[in-house]
């Protein structure tokens, strides 16, 4: 999985991917692996989350994977 998500840096837009699990664990409130993308500006993060190359990636990677109510999103502006 960890493979698939570095690859979306492809992604136009993408300046930055980072994926691995936490390492404190009491602290994750049951999260147990990370996902930080970088974008150019906010069009980019829109333009991403609809990419196919993105839809197919959380299709064959990260749903199998997770729980319900399982995924915590955060956009902020640096």
């Amino acid at each position: 999985m960890g493979n698939a998500l570095r690859a979306l840096k492809s992604i136009d837009g993408v300046l930055k991917i980072s994926f691995g699990p936490t390492f404190t664990h009491e602290r994750a409130q049951g999260f147990t692996h990370v996902l930080v993308v970088e974008f150019q500006d906010k069009e980019c993060l829109h333009n991403y989350a609809v990419h196919p190359e993105h839809v197919d990636t959380v299709k064959a990677h990260v749903v199998p994977n997770i729980e319900a109510g399982g995924v915590l999103a955060v956009d902020y502006e640096m």
